[in-house]
């Protein structure tokens, strides 16, 4: 019922051999509700993240709210680098600029503009490369 890759991800999440993280796209527990998604998308989120948790719930023993990226993200010592679409309406960019600020790590900032939900790539090919070489080669290339 549960694929292996579900918890080998977790396991590489939990940080064994990790030394740089990129993370596009990212969510977390809004601390400041400064955008607000349009209906439907909120509607769509809700029901994905239901699913996702009875997901989590029944194949890794966690559920979704077990968890805080915040909380993560403030005992991080892992490089990151964010990236998020300022169009995105599913998981609004404020999200991504909490878990930022959150973030005590070495950390890097991509904004792509007009990006909607997971398409910062498509949008802006050359900088997002750019960006997740230079983040790679300055943390995680042995030197």
């Amino acid at each position: 019922m549960c694929p292996n890759s579900v918890r080998s991800k977790s396991a590489a999440a939990s940080g064994d051999g990790v030394t740089a993280t990129v993370a596009a796209p990212s969510s977390a527990a809004p601390a400041v509700v400064s955008l607000v998604p349009p209906v439907r998308s909120y509607l769509l989120a809700a029901l994905i993240t239901r699913v996702g948790d009875f997901y989590a719930r029944m194949c890794a023993g966690f559920s979704l709210t077990d968890y805080s990226t915040l909380a993560a993200l403030s005992a991080n010592e892992t490089p990151v680098l964010f990236i998020h679409g300022t169009a995105d309406d599913f998981v609004p960019p404020f999200m991504t600029l909490a878990n930022y600020e959150a973030c005590h790590a070495p950390k890097e900032l991509l904004l792509v503009n007009g990006a909607r939900h997971a398409m910062s790539f498509y949008t802006d090919e050359a900088r997002y490369r750019h960006a997740v070489t230079a983040f790679l080669e300055r943390n995680a290339l042995p030197r």
